[in-house]
């Protein structure tokens, strides 16, 4: 894996182990818990988080990339940062249904072990990416639009540490 990948894999996984880490001595109770009637549990946020992460790594297989612009590049790294700006400052709706939890409950063994699957196929994927790989707008945001893999790496390390902010406040209620 290319360095510049590996150490934004790296840190997303560190990222993941230590957020499952920390919630598995809650009880699957309180990690069920609404907040309020309209607010998502723990493991709803977490069941976000797994179809955010199998959504992108979905789309990064299909391989159906547009062909680099300087311009389509620079529009998606300003409108990147205009949404990492207000995600977590304002609360947003999911740009996509399919990044809604599901309406069941799902254990935290079931999102952890599907989490584990999607990190292992993302890792696969980013093993096969050259050098030149790095500049192509391979990963769609769902508002900014095609993003290289660094950035989109980036957005999920920053939109699980909105979330990880949010699980944090839950819990220690």
């Amino acid at each position: 894996m290319l360095p510049a990948l590996r150490t934004r894999f790296d840190a997303l996984e560190m990222q993941r182990t230590a957020l499952l880490t920390g919630l598995a001595s809650h009880p699957a109770s309180e990690l069920e818990r609404k907040p309020a009637p309209d607010r998502w549990s723990v493991l709803e946020i977490l069941e976000h988080l797994v179809r955010a992460d199998e959504g992108s790594v979905r789309q990064l297989e299909r391989r159906d990339a547009p062909a680099p612009t300087l311009p389509a590049r620079l529009a998606a790294g300003l409108k990147l940062r205009i949404i990492r700006l207000i995600l977590g400052r304002v609360r947003l709706k999911v740009p996509v249904k399919g990044l809604l939890p599901g309406g069941q409950p799902v254990s935290l063994a079931e999102l952890s072990r599907r989490w584990g699957e999607s990190r292992c196929r993302l890792a696969g994927y980013l093993e096969t990416i050259a050098p030149e790989g790095l500049r192509a707008p391979l990963f769609r945001h769902p508002i900014a639009g095609w993003l290289t893999l660094e950035q989109g790496l980036d957005f999920h390390l920053h939109h699980v540490g909105v979330h990880r902010a949010q699980i944090d406040r839950l819990v220690a209620r």
